[in-house]
């Protein structure tokens, strides 16, 4: 299913439910697409402002550039949101495996560990395109017209959210994981990225405190 064809409310229906998916992967991605719509949206204001063209022309190509790149960061997320029910319904079909002979345990464990490894390789790819559209939009606050600042802030806000809700997943998919070099090497970039995006918004709050300080 993708849920991004739905409408809003379909859409919060199904995550209002007694079923496992769409769950906390999911939605994260999902805070992280409209993290950067909102992102895209102060970009697409400040574009029609007098001050922004007034710019030098290379300022104005890396700002366009950075706005590109959030779309495509946006379109990764989306499939993303899609991916991460997938990717646990795989969790849950492998545990219904038959484990009656020594045989059956050994594929079912194997079964396990793979789609495991699959569905905590998904939210570190939401993290992942979480932390990019922060690295990408930090610049764009600059020049961002002062109007919108606040959504610009709030865009921030959850995507850095997104972030923490997929790191969450990362953690969880890997309690009593066997293979520990997966397992250490995963946490390991996964709490880098966490701490970067935290880093990255506090900044920004700082920075927006200063402006409505004013």
């Amino acid at each position: 299913m993708n849920f991004f064809d739905l409408k809003v409310k379909e859409f919060l229906d199904k995550i209002d439910s007694a079923a496992p998916t769409p769950g906390g992967g999911t939605v994260s991605a999902a805070a992280i697409a409209f993290g950067i719509g909102l992102l895209r949206m102060v970009a697409h204001i400040t574009l029609l402002k007098k001050k922004f063209r007034e710019l030098p022309e290379p300022a104005r190509e890396d700002y366009l550039k950075r706005l590109a790149r959030l779309e495509e960061i946006k379109n990764v997320a989306i499939l993303l949101a899609d991916r991460d029910s997938l990717a646990f319904e795989k969790i849950m079909s492998a545990f219904r495996l038959p484990k009656e002979t020594d045989e059956e345990k050994a594929r079912r464990e194997e079964a396990i560990t793979i789609a495991t490894m699959e569905a905590t390789e998904v939210p570190l790819k939401t993290a992942r395109a979480g932390l990019s559209a922060l690295e990408t939009a930090m610049p764009m606050f600059f020049h961002a017209t002062k109007s919108a600042l606040s959504d610009f802030g709030v865009g921030t806000l959850l995507v850095a959210a997104g972030i923490e809700g997929a790191v969450m997943n990362v953690k969880t998919n890997l309690v009593s994981f066997p293979d520990q070099e997966f397992k250490e090497e995963t946490l390991r970039e996964a709490e880098s990225i966490l701490s970067r995006a935290r880093e990255m918004a506090a900044d920004v709050a700082g920075k927006l405190e200063h402006v409505f300080d004013k």
